[in-house]
């Protein structure tokens, strides 16, 4: 049997890209090529789930993301699992997670 947990908080690490060459020119033709604003790998929107007496609820949807440490919290609740489903990001067509954390 699986046992409950107090969780508050989820926290997420999404990619957004770090090893891209970035170079700023006052030229705006030497900028060309390069990524202006939101990163497109960057996580846009998702939700997440708790599984509680044996059904997922959902404890909190995110939209229109901008950061690559997004920190979800909610009333204490007890659970014996999560589930996150990622809808979109800024463009890419793969989603990347790099870390999760559990409160």
């Amino acid at each position: 049997m699986e046992k409950n947990i107090d969780l508050s908080s989820v926290e997420f690490k999404f990619d957004t890209n770090l090893q891209r060459k970035m170079m700023m020119h006052k030229n705006p033709a030497k900028n060309k090529g390069q990524v202006i604003g939101v990163p497109p790998e960057l996580v846009k929107s998702f939700t997440v789930k708790a599984r509680q007496n044996g059904n997922w609820e959902t404890i909190a949807e995110v939209t229109g993301n901008r950061t690559r440490l997004v920190k979800v919290n909610f009333n204490t609740i007890k659970t014996t699992a999560i589930r996150v489903t990622f809808k979109d990001t800024y463009g890419d067509p793969n989603i990347k997670l790099f870390e999760v954390r559990c409160y």
